[in-house]
């Protein structure tokens, strides 16, 4: 089953499967190693990271801070996203703005119902508890 979301000049999003899939365009260098078959290759995972931590300097939605959440617990650091974020896109990356981010939850946009996998549910006291504390070990 495909469905069409989002048809645009640099964007497009469609749900195949249950699974929303989304190609974007901007103006910055992404490094995309991860091949699928022959078809269509994607970025890695502290890539993807640092797009959604430059994201979410411009736009507040709860599930970046959820996907930030399940980065830092299970993968990479904040300061390795950091990193990573400040390399793609040089001073267009606020590392300030971010952390004050991940400590700020006023005015976070929650437009759609977060669907975990089967294991993996976290509430939203315990996502913003950890974010917070994760920013403090990095800034002391």
């Amino acid at each position: 089953k495909r469905q069409l979301l989002v048809d645009e000049d640099e964007q497009l999003a469609y749900v195949l499967n249950e699974v929303k899939i989304k190609f974007v365009n901007f103006g910055y260098k992404v490094e995309h190693p991860i091949k699928f078959n022959t078809i269509i290759t994607a970025p890695s995972l502290l890539t993807l990271a640092a797009i959604k931590a430059h994201e979410m300097g411009n736009d507040k939605k709860w599930e970046n801070f959820v996907d930030m959440y399940f980065v830092v617990k299970g993968f990479f650091s904040v300061g390795d996203v950091v990193k990573e974020a400040q390399r793609i896109f040089g001073s267009d990356f606020s590392e300030d703005k971010f952390r004050n981010q991940l400590q700020n939850f006023e005015n976070v946009k929650q437009e759609k119902e977060i669907e975990f996998a089967e294991g993996n549910e976290v509430g939203e006291e315990e996502i913003k508890e950890f974010l917070g504390e994760k920013v403090k070990e990095v800034s002391e």
